[in-house]
């Protein structure tokens, strides 16, 4: 019997002086699934670009070099052609949601063309505006490039109008020469993979890379950031946490500061809050993952914008209790 041929249980690996040893009893008495060959299709979306990971989307994206006219056509071995033939299940006539980076939203006509290759019609008739960049801007301290690629994402699929990618004391001087700096391309694709994933929007973030912290900081943050609610995410003992900072503050743009890994150093932060206006705040006594604060971070900032929307637009009486609805 072939090892490969079937799923191994974690607790049938056993190590032996640093080399695996897997013991594979009879299937028939453990009902283990025969592994499947993933299909071609898969195999080609998992291994582009190193395989990232899966894609989910809840709305189609292309690009505008990719529109001729009222159509578009997608080749059989692209993601989102795979994702509408087996995931979506569509046939043809079927609708799904599209739409066009940084322009308008609407619903795409499916039709299968011969060698598999996906064709959608109708961008003409897209009527839905993307809405408006959300007042969130993000300075992120470079994490590890495997970090950030996985990160980018996450930041767009939650929502951000502006990315700074900066230096820091703590950051690597190596990062900056990594394949994915170095390619603006494969930053934005990442974006873009999610804005597919919020499934609301197509505005791609405005991203700006940075070698020198303080210069940035001294000659452009004014311009940058004028009039913005500036946050610096940092643990510190007695300091507020982001959702009781935000609680008193409800207009204006927000401009949150995420350090890198082993946080921000004291002449950071002495420059951040006392040169520049920044206010510190942070999500609790637990020391977070740069991925994991940069989540948890917007997630709170994006709550509490809802939350504004909501009572400015007056469909909620009051904060302390959003059950009460004006009549």
């Amino acid at each position: 019997m072939e090892c490969s041929s079937w799923i191994v249980p974690w607790s049938d690996i056993i190590h032996f002086g640093g080399k695996r040893c897997q013991r594979v009893q009879a299937a028939e008495h453990r009902n283990l699934p025969r592994r499947r060959p993933l299909p071609i299709e898969l195999q080609r979306i998992r291994s582009r670009d190193g395989g990232v990971g899966w894609v989910a989307l809840n709305r189609l994206l292309v690009e505008r070099d990719e529109v001729d006219h009222d159509n578009c056509v997608l080749p059989s071995g692209d993601f989102r052609s795979y994702h509408v033939a087996h995931v979506l299940r569509c046939q043809d006539g079927d609708n799904v949601r599209a739409g066009i980076v940084d322009g308008r939203m609407g619903t795409a006509t499916v039709a299968w063309v011969e060698g598999g290759d996906l064709k959608l019609s109708g961008f003409r008739s897209f009527g839905h505006n993307p809405p408006e960049p959300p007042p969130v801007d993000l300075l992120l301290a470079i994490p590890r490039p495997k970090v950030l690629e996985r990160l980018l994402a996450d930041i767009a699929s939650i929502g951000v109008a502006r990315l700074i990618l900066c230096n820091a004391y703590r950051v690597e001087r190596c990062y900056f020469d990594s394949t994915l700096l170095q390619d603006p391309s494969r930053i934005r694709r990442q974006l873009i993979e999610g804005l597919m994933q919020a499934g609301c929007d197509t505005r791609v973030p405005e991203v700006t890379i940075t070698r020198r912290l303080g210069a940035f900081l001294a000659e452009e943050l004014a311009v940058f950031s004028k009039n913005e609610l500036r946050i610096l995410a940092h643990p510190c003992a007695g300091a507020l946490t982001i959702s009781t900072f935000l609680s008193t503050r409800v207009d204006g743009r927000i401009l949150i500061a995420i350090g890198p890994e082993g946080g921000w150093t004291d002449r950071e932060v002495n420059m951040f809050v006392g040169t520049y206006g920044f206010s510190m705040a942070g999500l609790g006594d637990r020391v977070l993952r740069v991925d994991t604060a940069c989540v948890a971070s917007l997630s709170l900032i994006q709550s509490h914008l809802a939350e504004s929307r909501v009572f400015r637009d007056g469909r909620v009486g009051t904060r302390a209790n959003p059950e009460v609805r004006q009549s």
